[in-house]
């Protein structure tokens, strides 16, 4: 099992738009630490337990699919699927994709915070690229419960690290950067589209060089 590369999709999938928008709105719009920390913790319990339910659901199908990744067709699918994703990132046309979800967040109760949490994660599901691949690499590991589930919950604690730090950046300065703040956030909303072209891109370079490695260690002469 590729460790570096299962890393390298948790630092690249740490960059989500949506996921430190709301964090940094949540900030700015003067909520508290607890509730930012509420938010945070349903991100990341929502994050892992997607990512639990998709590895013990295909248990069984580990072995045989672990050979079909491991094969030649498998390996030449991961190297077109790399780059079909750079291929696309490199030609889409960025365009703003701004979020107002200053009314959904307006809501002063931990059930609706962590409700926002849980909604904006699953929002996200079918874009988290990275997530799928890194999944992909722990099933062709063909590992046990034991081995897999610290890695996937090391995986997810990267995933939050980002929103982690903000939060620990607004505890220690307290309202001394909320301006920076909103202003980090507009931005980012506003690049929120090129932030995911790039992860796409880096996603698609990661397996076209993952695969031709391990396909030139397989199957070269």
């Amino acid at each position: 099992m590729d460790l570096v590369s299962l890393l390298l999709l948790a630092v690249v999938d740490s960059i989500n738009p949506s996921a430190i928008v709301v964090t940094l709105t949540l900030i700015s719009i003067g909520r508290s630490p607890i509730h930012v920390a509420l938010y945070i913790a349903a991100v990341f319990v929502t994050y892992l337990t997607v990512g639990f339910l998709a590895l013990l659901g295909i248990d069984s199908l580990l072995p045989p699919l672990g050979d079909i990744l491991r094969s030649r067709p498998g390996l030449i699918g991961q190297c077109l699927t790399g780059a079909a994703l750079l291929v696309f990132a490199l030609r889409a046309k960025p365009e703003p994709a701004p979020m107002d979800i200053r009314s959904t967040s307006a809501a002063g109760t931990g059930a609706a915070i962590i409700a926002l949490g849980v909604g904006v994660t699953l929002l996200e599901m079918p874009t988290a690229i990275p997530y799928l691949a890194a999944i992909a690499i722990l099933t062709a590991g063909e590992l046990g419960l034991e081995q897999w589930a610290p890695l996937l919950v090391g995986y997810n604690v990267i995933f939050v690290s980002p929103l982690c730090l903000l939060l620990a950046g607004h505890v220690v300065l307290g309202d001394r950067f909320g301006d920076r703040y909103e202003a980090f956030r507009a931005r980012l909303e506003q690049g929120a589209r090129t932030t995911t072209l790039w992860v796409l891109g880096i996603v698609g370079s990661l397996l076209v060089s993952t695969g031709v490695i391990e396909y030139a260690f397989r199957y070269g002469s």
